[in-house]
């Protein structure tokens, strides 16, 4: 399973991460669904794709659920 790590501050055309917020583009082949998560969510910042499911992003905060993101990673099949 690929995995990719992002880190708030860098440029990426397939990423956007904004305090605990982080838009991704699906990198499923025949997906690109772009979606949106972020540290406040019940889930404690994992989704997946909700369009394909096979694409899951996982947050890590500074400081807990609802803080700064200081990494991103998205898994898929």
């Amino acid at each position: 399973m690929p995995i990719k790590k992002y880190y708030p501050g860098n440029d990426y055309d397939e990423v956007d991460i904004f305090g605990n917020n982080a838009a991704f583009l699906c990198p499923v082949e025949n997906c690109g669904k772009v979606f949106i998560t972020n540290t406040t969510r019940m889930n404690d910042g994992l989704k997946e794709c909700p369009k394909c499911g096979k694409s899951k992003v996982t947050l890590q905060a500074e400081g807990g659920r609802g803080t700064k993101i200081v990494e991103a990673t998205i898994e898929w099949d």
